[in-house]
C-alpha cells in the first residue's frame, strides 16, 4: 500500500460463531478483508455466511492444513470454553474441545500474524489450579509474542449482561497496549422488559416440572448449568 491511510487489515477468525469480531471491525470503521473464517457448527456457519463473505470458510480447524491457510494481520480465536467453564466438568485438555487450543497455536506458529486476540471463560485462569492457563501463556510466549491478558466483564462496557471473559492480546513486535477503560452502564435488562405481559407467555406447570427435572439431572452429573 502507498500509505498507512490505505492500509486494509487482513483478518482471520477461528471458532468464528456468527462473526462478532467482524461486526466490531465494521462498527469501528476499520478497513478490512476477511481472509478466512471457520466454525464446526452448521447453523453458526449459515448465520455467518448470511452476513459476511470471507475468502475461505473452513468447517473444521482440527483437520485444516494450517500451512495452506492464508496469512493475516489480525487473528481472532474464541476457542471452546465448555471444558474450562465452572458450569461444566472442567476436563480441560483431557476434553477434545480443550485440545483445540493447540490447533489454534499451530496456526500462530506457522503464520505468525502481527496481532492476535484470544478469548475464553474466566474459569480458564484458575482451571487445574492455574496450570492450564500457565501452559497456554507459556506456549504463546515461546512464539515470541508480547502478551497482555485481563478478565473483562461485558457489563463494564455498555452491555446489560454479566459476562466475565479472559482476553489475551498478542503483538508480534514490542508494542504498548492498554485494555479499554470501563464505561457506565446506562441500561439494564429490566429496562427493556414489559411490565404488563400476556398470560400466554408464562410457563405452564408441566413446563416448570420439566425444568426442575432438568436441574436435577444436571446436578447428578455435576454439570453446573441450571434453569431458573
Amino acid at each position: 500500500m502507498s500509505s498507512k491511510s490505505h492500509f486494509i487489515l487482513r483478518v482471520g477468525t477461528d471458532f468464528s460463531g456468527i462473526g462478532a469480531p467482524e461486526q466490531a471491525l465494521t462498527q469501528l470503521n476499520v478497513p478490512h478483508v476477511v481472509e478466512f473464517a471457520c466454525d464446526f457448527d452448521k447453523f453458526a456457519k449459515q448465520s455467518y455466511l448470511s452476513n459476511y463473505s470471507p475468502n475461505i470458510f473452513y468447517d473444521n480447524v482440527a483437520t485444516r492444513d494450517h500451512s495452506s491457510a492464508p496469512e493475516v494481520d489480525l487473528y481472532v480465536g474464541g476457542f471452546p470454553c465448555q471444558t474450562f467453564s465452572i458450569a461444566g466438568k472442567r476436563a480441560g485438555f483431557n476434553d477434545t474441545r480443550g485440545t483445540l487450543f493447540f490447533d489454534l497455536l499451530q496456526y500462530l506458529k506457522l503464520k505468525t500474524p502481527k496481532y492476535f486476540i484470544l478469548e475464553n471463560v474466566k474459569g480458564l485462569v484458575n482451571h487445574d489450579k492455574g496450570n492450564t492457563y500457565k501452559t497456554i501463556m507459556t506456549c504463546l510466549r515461546e512464539l515470541k509474542y508480547t502478551l497482555y491478558a485481563k478478565v473483562l466483564n461485558t457489563k463494564h462496557y455498555g452491555i446489560p449482561q454479566n459476562r466475565e471473559r479472559i482476553f489475551i492480546v498478542g503483538f508480534r513486535d514490542e508494542h504498548y497496549f492498554e485494555f479499554p477503560q470501563k464505561i457506565n452502564l446506562n441500561y439494564k435488562i429490566k429496562d427493556f422488559l414489559e411490565s404488563d405481559v400476556d398470560e400466554r407467555f408464562y410457563l405452564k406447570r408441566e413446563q416448570i416440572e420439566k425444568l426442575q427435572e432438568y436441574n436435577r439431572r444436571n446436578a447428578e452429573k455435576g454439570n453446573g448449568f441450571r434453569a431458573k
